[in-house]
């Protein structure tokens, strides 16, 4: 919700030109809508964060250790998870579901990975 009036603010901060709106003067039937449609689309799944800090969404069956990754190509992060004989390395990853998460979810993987120092791997998906 926070992440939503954020966004919101930002719109009206950017239409006012710099000014932040009276807030008197905001239509709050809009935020409001916002508000509602964002519910609707979190419902059931769990609020997470990484090793890094980050805060996202992911589905309600997601497990500690799963991994956030951003695959090329893939405009939102997908979630791995480790299986097999994770000492032998006959382990693979299986796809768990995507997930949502602030700073990454909109093509700002490459941005990440040089702010962060996160690394950059190849691996197979089963």
């Amino acid at each position: 919700m926070a992440f939503c009036l954020t966004d919101y603010f930002k719109v009206q901060k950017e239409k006012a030109e710099g000014d932040l709106p009276n807030l008197s003067q905001i239509d709050y039937t809009s935020s409001k809508l916002n508000i509602f449609n964002m519910l609707n689309r979190i419902a059931g799944r769990s609020l997470f964060k990484t090793d890094k800090g980050y805060f996202g969404i992911g589905p309600p069956y997601m497990k500690q250790g799963d991994l956030v990754c951003a695959v090329d190509n893939c405009t939102i992060p997908v979630l791995l998870r480790k299986s097999g004989d994770v000492a032998d390395d006959a382990s693979f990853l299986e796809h768990v579901g995507n997930c949502y998460v602030s700073g990454l979810s909109d093509g700002e993987a490459a941005d990440m990975v040089a702010k962060d120092g996160l690394e950059v791997q190849t691996f197979r998906i089963r």
